[in-house]
């Protein structure tokens, strides 16, 4: 159990999507912590693969072990990988630039299906994150039903769509401004409703802050939750924020007590957290099910 104020042990690896983000280690110990650098990339998702880890880049997929060593890489190809979840030993990575989710095998990084959203292979919906269970897919985007750069006011969707079906079942929020990380937690969906700065459970805003929310882990009552730098705060995009008060351009994570209501702001060097995975928690309650490394 992890409880950063007194928090008792944990460890996160925590990737970061700027031009010499990369890949980070933190190292939770009682009230102490260490953030260590262990490559240099535009890392995005994460997922663990058994004893491994599935890696997006911008253009590629790596297999790294725990210390963000790199076994295997895939071919470049600018795809513009996002999210990443491991689901019955295959690799579930969002492919943004084609509206897709490529399926890859995991030993190979190969990929070996797919699923579309849009005929088009330019950005339409801009999908940002997933989240697998059972033959249930939730996916975050910025827009559904129009090409999000020509949308007026929010757009973005949390919806759920069906692997036996093959299709959208269920739109669980909408109107979100720029959505990222979705969690299906034991009490709810979880997710970054990133431009309004804040988390949402089920529709409820659950935590706020003064940056973009992106990236997030859940442990017990205790949310991490990555804050990034605001992009692009010109005159052009003052309508996405001015009815904010004041906004920070701190990069950190969050580390949130619900019960206490609570919470204290870890710094990190880069200003784009992406990702947040827990790596000492329980299998199946991670980006990763039925996902153990084949021998």
């Amino acid at each position: 159990m992890c409880t950063i104020f007194g928090i008792g042990i944990c460890k996160l690896l925590v990737t970061c999507s700027n031009v010499n983000g990369g890949l980070y280690v933190l190292d939770v110990k009682e009230e102490n912590y260490q953030l260590t650098k262990l490559l240099t990339n535009n890392c995005r998702g994460i997922a663990r693969w058994g004893e491994h880890f599935v890696m997006a880049t911008y253009d590629e997929i790596n297999l790294v072990d725990a210390n963000g060593r790199i076994l295997l890489r895939s071919q470049r190809t600018p795809l513009d990988y996002h999210g990443v979840f491991v689901h019955n030993n295959k690799a579930y990575i969002v492919e943004t630039r084609t509206n897709s989710i490529g399926i890859f095998n995991p030993l190979t990084l190969t990929r070996e299906d797919e699923i579309r959203f849009s005929q088009e292979n330019r950005d339409i919906h801009h999908i940002n994150d997933l989240w697998i269970h059972g033959n249930r897919l939730f996916l975050s985007m910025f827009s559904l039903e129009t090409e999000w750069r020509s949308t007026e006011g929010p757009s973005g969707v949390v919806l759920e769509y069906c692997l036996d079906k093959g299709q959208i079942t269920h739109i669980h929020d909408q109107k979100l401004s720029k959505p990222h990380t979705v969690i299906l937690g034991e009490d709810g969906l979880y997710y970054c409703n990133s431009l309004e700065f804040e988390v949402k459970k089920d529709k409820e805003a659950i935590f706020r802050c003064n940056g973009f929310t992106r990236g997030m882990e859940i442990s017990g009552e205790v949310l991490f939750i990555g804050q990034s730098v605001t992009k692009k705060i010109t005159v052009a995009h003052e309508k996405d924020i001015r009815h904010h008060l004041n906004v920070s351009l701190d990069s950190g994570i969050h580390v949130l007590d619900r019960v206490n209501k609570v919470s204290m702001m870890i710094p990190i060097p880069d200003s784009q957290p992406y990702c947040l995975l827990m790596v000492d928690k329980k299998e199946d309650k991670i980006r990763s099910t039925h996902s153990s490394t084949p021998s």
